[in-house]
């Protein structure tokens, strides 16, 4: 076997005739890394109960929480629309300085955030093979996501501070908002979380070779927030003011009077504009075929889900090259307007990305305020 000569410090040149080895890519250096982060049990009862901020171990870089949720011991009832994921009233989660990468979404909202986020190769977590979604016992899984991209681990976050860490918020549900006829008895909820993370690599492999031991652009993260606005029979113009980052992607759940998922209450037609600039205008038909088309394996759109997706470079949603992302600044104008037949709400989440500053020594092709690639 070959000798690979070490590469020489970062502050010394390489000998002369010696030409300086490239690092090993961070995900070709690190290894995936799962440990359970916390469990617990609740029933769901007549009020809402907010669970206190869950702890995330320390270990490595954060890519994810992975929530394992089952029911046992419920007996009859009849669930409303969005069961299992209304169990979960909200949920977020906050970085170890104190801001938020997921400000609190209810379950459906981050079911719908799973599937447009891309965060694994089957986008929809209803197509788990243990998945269960009936009543009064269902058993499923959402991911928190933390990581933009699995092919290089874009957006994982540094874990590694067991005095400052990762917390968990989380708040269950009350037995009205999960069933419109209630079980009994009630289900006991058990919750999992599971820590998905990359571990700190050493500064060379077992055979000399460099590694690079953080993710490229250590910093640069992703949030998930939400707004809802009030639809009226007639022509309507939503402003949406999550900008001044790249939009990543944005999905759109309407809803009725009533709250139930509800197409008529989304315009039709459909007109998307950024900074005066008409991005779409089109059916609605064309947005739900545009939707199933950028989703990796069998998915059915739930009624009154739409999403504006610029995370599908390759053709699907997620672990995507950033040149599709949405650019914006604090004056970007956002606007979705037409013609709605229904009244009711529209619940819109963004999915942003804010980048560290850019420099040479750790390049990144994120697009410039253009569209062009930034140098």
């Amino acid at each position: 076997m070959a000798i690979v000569p070490a590469a020489p410090a970062a502050d010394q040149p390489a000998p002369q005739g010696q030409a300086v080895m490239a690092a090993l890519p961070f995900v070709a250096s690190a290894h995936e890394h799962t440990e359970p982060a916390f469990s617990l049990t609740v029933v769901p009862g007549a009020t809402v109960q907010q669970v206190n901020p869950l702890d995330i171990p320390a270990s490595g870089y954060l890519r994810s929480i992975w929530l394992e949720i089952a029911a046992t011991g419920g007996a009859g009832g009849t669930a409303l629309p969005d069961f299992p994921w209304n169990l979960i009233q909200s949920i977020g989660l906050q970085e170890v300085n104190g801001s938020t990468i997921l400000n609190p979404i209810d379950g459906y909202a981050l079911y719908i955030a799973n599937v447009v986020g891309g965060y694994s190769f089957i986008n929809d977590p209803a197509q788990a093979p243990f998945h269960v979604g009936s009543t009064p016992n269902p058993v499923f899984y959402l991911r928190v996501p933390v990581e933009i991209a699995a092919k290089d681990a874009l957006g994982a976050l540094a874990n590694q501070n067991a005095a400052a860490q990762f917390k968990l918020s989380l708040t269950i549900n009350n037995i009205l908002s999960a069933w419109s006829v209630a079980p009994a008895p009630v289900p006991t909820l058990t919750i999992k979380g599971w820590l998905e993370a990359w571990t700190l690599p050493p500064d060379s492999d077992n055979r000399g070779r460099p590694q690079a031991q953080i993710p490229p652009l250590l910093g640069t993260g992703q949030y998930w927030s939400q707004t809802t606005r009030s639809v009226l029979v007639g022509s309507n113009t939503l402003g949406i003011t999550r900008v001044g980052n790249y939009i990543r992607a944005i999905p759109i759940i309407c809803r009725d009077g009533t709250g139930a998922r509800n197409d008529a209450v989304f315009p039709e037609p459909f007109r998307f504009m950024w900074d005066g600039n008409m991005i779409h205008n089109i059916s609605q038909r064309y947005m739900q075929d545009y939707f199933r088309s950028k989703v990796n394996g069998a998915f059915t759109r739930p009624a009154g889900v739409f999403v504006l997706p610029f995370n599908h470079s390759d053709g699907r949603m997620g672990n995507e090259d950033p040149v599709l992302w949405l650019p914006t600044m604090d004056t970007s104008r956002l606007e979705i307007d037409g013609n709605s037949a229904t009244a009711g709400s529209i619940q819109v989440l963004v999915n942003e990305v804010a980048p560290i500053e850019i420099n040479q020594a750790q390049r990144y092709e994120f697009p410039n305020q253009t569209g062009a690639i930034a140098p």
